[in-house]
Parts: C-alpha cells; structure tokens; sequence
C-alpha cells in the first residue's frame, strides 16, 4: 500500500510546486483523503469486530462509561 501513497504522494508535490496547481490541487487531494479515510474506516470497524468474534477474542479497549466486561 505505501507505494500508492508515495505516488500520489509525489504527484501532489510536484503539481503543487511546477505547474501551479497548488489550491485545486490540494483541496481535491484534501476531499478525496478524507472520503477515502471515512470510508475505509467505515469498512473496517465491523470486518475488525466480526475478526476478533470469529477467533474469540474480547475487546480491544474497555468501555469507558457503564459496567467493564471482566
């Protein structure tokens, strides 16, 4: 995967720096960071839960309001 991220990466610097891009640029490159971040966060949550389900393990962090599961 770091070697997307260091393409896209690089691309952004380089049409931020040469082709004086850079306010498009960046505020596409910003919303597209962030729907992909939510989204992939989205994703992940439930996949990471039914995971720990499946091979029967507790919960990562205790509840921090109401009862702690022992």
């Amino acid at each position: 995967m770091w070697p997307v991220t260091a393409f896209f990466t690089s691309q952004i610097i380089l049409a931020t720096m040469f082709l004086r891009w850079h306010y498009l640029i960046d505020v596409v490159a910003g919303l597209a960071l962030a729907v992909l971040g939510f989204a992939g966060a989205c994703a992940m949550v439930p996949a990471e839960l039914r995971s720990r389900t499946e091979f029967g393990c507790g919960p990562v962090w205790r509840p921090l309001f109401g009862r702690a599961q022992p």
